[in-house]
């Protein structure tokens, strides 16, 4: 698993420097929305590390369908950034440097994908309800060991980031 990670930055950082080259370089008229696309992957990447790095501030962390729906817009902005970096790459220098850019991008969306689909699919399973009259989120978490953690509830977008419980049953009760 290390190897796919350090793959995945590695490759990402040549395509990041690739992108701010043809930034540069390329004429107004031909970079086709590199800028923008490139902008936003950084405000997604600031939004979902940096926003919860802020967040552990106040004790909070991101719930699971905000910090999913953020990794896959950052997933999607990323591929199409990538594709315009290697378009900018063969106009700016084409031949082999443009074949170089899009391995580096096939190697970091395949690397990025494996990667980033295992932690997406790792985010735990949650729901809401009260246990001992509190609102509290309900976690499942670990994944060979699986247990059950909550939290405090402080919205649909965040919860508290210190577990209130552990157990390996659930806190909350079944409704169906």
């Amino acid at each position: 698993m290390p190897i796919i990670v350090y793959s995945c930055f590695l490759f990402l950082t040549l395509l990041v420097i690739a992108w701010a080259v043809c930034v540069r370089r390329l004429p107004r008229a031909e970079r086709y929305g590199l800028f923008p696309t490139g902008i936003a992957v950084f405000v997604l990447a600031g939004i979902l590390f940096g926003g919860d790095w802020l967040l552990a501030a106040a004790g909070l962390t991101f719930r699971i369908v905000p910090r999913v729906i953020l990794s896959l817009l950052l997933w999607m902005v990323g591929l199409l950034a990538g594709v315009l970096t290697v378009q900018g790459v063969g106009q700016l220098f084409g031949g082999w440097r443009m074949a170089a850019a899009a391995l580096c991008l096939l190697i970091a969306m395949v690397s990025g994908t494996l990667f980033g689909g295992i932690w997406v699919l790792s985010y735990p399973r949650e729901r809401v309800g009260t246990y001992r009259e509190t609102t509290v989120v309900e976690e499942l978490e670990g994944l060979l060991d699986p247990y059950y953690a909550i939290y405090d509830y402080r919205g649909s977008l965040v919860r508290g980031k210190a577990r209130l419980e552990v157990s390996y049953g659930q806190f909350l009760e079944d409704t169906q």
